[in-house]
């Protein structure tokens, strides 16, 4: 994890100086000086940093990260269902429910599964679309170019992570490369290879925190997180974190998954917001 990536996971969570200090052993006066850019910190040092912020992205309830219960979800929708407890729910409370029960919601309310607990889903916008697409574009033209045997797809669609029964998610993006669960055509069993969220308002506690402990606990190699409005991408390499850096929309980000290979150039995706929304 560099320094960059550093100072910006201390903003966005509003970490203290103090709070960094006491969780990682290293005196305030230098995480000061390291996370403030007027030193370069040993490698003892930065691991150190590394770890204890790590730690504080991993904090937090399911209440925190916006998780709701059955009867909310119908308050949310009026109950316009005349869904019940009684029709499946009624021995159930959140961190109990099940895929069945996922299952059992009319399909046009849009949640999340982890863990046994619901998350709502909003609509996305139109430049988290655009945002998508692009990346869509890119990256198949070149897995295609490259004659790779992996496919990327975008949300919605159903993610059973785990063999808990109690996860499901909708990733914005992934890319699967192991045929058996390619070939399975209503939804994907098991962690995809690569996996991209962008955040929104209402899902930016869940996807920086429980999203990224679960893709790394489940198997997922590689992370990103992208700030449509900060305009930055956090990667995540599960299998040597030392890669953990943040990127720009002026940066090409390159892919670990195929060792660099394959890339995204986001001046292009950055181009292409300013061409339609003049942003």
């Amino acid at each position: 994890m560099n320094i960059e990536t550093m100072i910006a996971i201390k903003k966005e969570f509003s970490i203290s100086y103090s709070a960094i200090s006491e969780a990682s052993g290293v005196p305030i006066s230098t995480v000061q000086k390291v996370l403030g850019g007027i030193t370069k910190p040993r490698n003892s040092t930065a691991e150190a940093l590394a770890k204890a912020l790590t730690g504080f992205i991993k904090q937090g309830s399911p209440r925190w990260m916006g998780a709701v219960s059955f009867e909310e979800l119908l308050i949310s929708h009026d109950n316009s269902y005349g869904l019940s407890k009684a029709e499946g729910f009624e021995n159930k409370s959140s961190g109990e429910y099940e895929v069945s029960d996922y299952e059992n919601l009319p399909e046009d309310i849009r949640v999340e599964l982890i863990d046994g607990y619901f998350y709502e889903m909003e609509a996305p916008t139109k430049k988290h679309q655009v945002i998508l697409q692009e990346i869509l574009i890119q990256l198949t033209s070149q897995i295609r170019k490259n004659k790779g045997g992996c496919k990327v797809y975008m949300a919605p669609s159903d993610v059973q992570l785990d063999e808990s029964n109690k996860t499901i998610v909708q990733p914005d993006l992934f890319i699967l490369c192991n045929k058996d669960m390619i070939k399975n055509s209503r939804r994907t069993v098991g962690a995809p290879e690569f996996v991209i969220e962008v955040l929104s308002e209402s899902t930016r506690k869940k996807d920086m925190t429980l999203k990224l402990n679960k893709y790394e606990a489940c198997g997922v190699k590689e992370y990103w997180i992208i700030d449509p409005n900060k305009e930055y991408i956090i990667k995540y390499f599960f299998e040597n974190m030392s890669l953990t850096n943040i990127y720009t929309f002026n940066d090409i980000v390159p892919l670990e998954l195929y060792e660099g290979k394959i890339s995204v150039d986001f001046s292009e995706i950055k181009s292409e917001i300013m061409d339609e929304f003049g942003e």
